[in-house]
């Protein structure tokens, strides 16, 4: 997702001078009601499957999503903790009803009748898939980022002497793969392309902003006794990357640990989901939204609020993501923002976890809002800004509440006949409604001054606001 349609998200205070009553909340998708979507029911899914990246293919009309699954079968000795991961292809016409394929490309116990599609060299866990229709070799039009690890014996050695005694001697890395098709992929020659362990849900895709890939995983260079903080490296064709440079630490209100942050660009701003690892505690991960205007620097709302929390322990049972939540980067599907993740029965620690792939959804736009206290009334003065556009477009919640806008002067008077009193009032929930204004007025009376907008809000809550002719 690269989207930018010049409107104004409430995020940050870029375009706010000032607010009165008025606090920002991080609004928190809706799980689907049928979750989990997706469950392991294939002998060689055994504990599970999740942690992968989707994308609708709008050249083919379908959901893509490529998985992991976390496999004791191969070896059995969980004494040693010896497992892999494999990756593994399903799609999808709705995004909700998945198919596994029969592939015929890997063999799993004598047969290939499955859908596995990338082992790797000790094992493969995905990052993320880039479909680049621009790319003029076909071979190469599908583009893999994943994990790896290299310099271990054999799997043959392995089984043979049933585990692996002692440490483990590997070398990981970041692995590039291609594909024509997304299914049969053929990794490139020079890997591994990054050193170092980052097996987490890895996010990179090219940013037109700087020209370039941006990737976001584990550092190399770190205090602890672990590397789980967010770094940043670029690269122009995914082969040559900087050296990964922190972008983003725990501070005094977070665990030790942030296990990793798929990002996405929607709307002129870098979003992070980034998961707080309670790693001395309770072993759980939750999501939290972080943001950032240039992807190097990242905020967060002070309150800290949860974007994606774990779903319930009830009685004798629990909920399939009550242990541990991984979301990955969003599908835009209509007037949402679809987000696939994988829920956790179990914490990180508990090797007989099981997972499945769920869903949440966004609304449009509403990721971060403005919002008054229930019952109460508050403001919120824009910067101002150059205006061009017959109509005044907001993304608002108001069912129970009210809003109406006032134009000022850059100088702060309030322009004549676009008054407070002047603006029919709204009460509703509408993701683009056009204000009006009495007497037939419209804003295109305005183009080409600069004039701030001063937000009327009572039991309301302001997302974005746009103008358009």
């Amino acid at each position: 997702m690269d989207i930018n349609t010049g409107k104004y998200l409430l995020v940050d205070d870029r375009i706010v001078e000032d607010i009165w009553n008025v606090r920002r909340e991080v609004v928190r998708p809706a799980k689907h009601v049928d979750n989990p979507l997706m469950v392991a029911d294939r002998p060689w899914e055994d504990k599970g499957v999740g942690g992968g990246y989707t994308l609708f293919d709008e050249q083919e009309q379908i959901f893509k999503m490529w998985y992991n699954v976390f496999n004791y079968v191969a070896w059995r000795n969980e004494e040693d903790h010896c497992y892999t991961y494999w990756i593994c292809y399903a799609e999808s016409k709705d995004g909700l009803s998945w198919d596994k394929p029969e592939l015929g490309i890997i063999e799993y116990e004598g047969s290939t009748k499955n859908n596995l599609v990338i082992q790797g060299e000790w094992w493969a866990t995905i990052g993320t898939v880039l479909k680049e229709m621009d790319e003029e070799d076909p071979a190469r039009r599908y583009k893999m980022l994943y994990t790896d690890v290299f310099d271990m014996p054999t799997r043959e050695a392995v089984a043979q002497a049933g585990g692996i005694d002692g440490e483990w001697s590997g070398r990981s890395g970041v692995c590039m793969a291609y594909s024509a098709d997304g299914i049969h992929w053929e990794p490139f020659a020079g890997n591994p392309v990054i050193d170092g362990e980052s097996d987490t849900t890895n996010s990179v895709f090219w940013d037109r902003d700087i020209g370039k890939y941006a990737y976001y995983l584990r550092p190399r260079v770190y205090a602890g006794h672990w590397k789980r903080r967010i770094a940043r490296t670029e690269s122009r064709d995914l082969c040559e990357w900087s050296d990964p440079q922190m972008v983003l630490v725990p501070d005094e209100l977070d665990p030790v640990e942030l296990y990793g942050m798929p990002v996405f660009k929607y709307e002129g701003y870098y979003f992070g989901l980034l998961q707080m690892y309670y790693s001395e505690s309770k072993a759980t991960i939750e999501i939290q939204l972080a943001f950032s205007r240039d992807g190097i620097r990242w905020d967060r709302l002070p309150t800290r609020d949860l974007f994606l929390g774990l779903g319930l322990q009830h009685g004798q049972g629990a909920d399939f993501d009550s242990g541990m939540i991984i979301v990955n980067r969003p599908v835009l599907v209509g007037d949402a923002l679809w987000f696939y993740y994988t829920g956790y029965k179990a914490t990180h620690t508990d090797f007989s976890n099981t997972y499945g792939v769920g869903l949440a959804v966004s609304k449009l736009d509403r990721l971060i809002g403005r919002s008054t206290p229930q019952g109460e009334g508050g403001l919120l003065l824009t910067r101002p800004l150059a205006w061009e556009g017959d109509a005044l477009e907001v993304n608002v919640s108001s069912a129970d509440g009210a809003i109406q806008v006032e134009v000022l002067s850059e100088g702060g008077e309030v322009v004549e006949g676009y008054d407070r009193a002047s603006s029919v009032v709204f009460s509703g929930d509408s993701l683009r409604q056009r204000m009006q204004w009495k007497e037939g007025r419209t804003m295109g009376a305005l183009g080409g001054r600069r004039v701030r907008l001063k937000f009327y809000l009572s039991n309301a809550t302001l997302y974005s606001f746009a103008m358009k002719n």
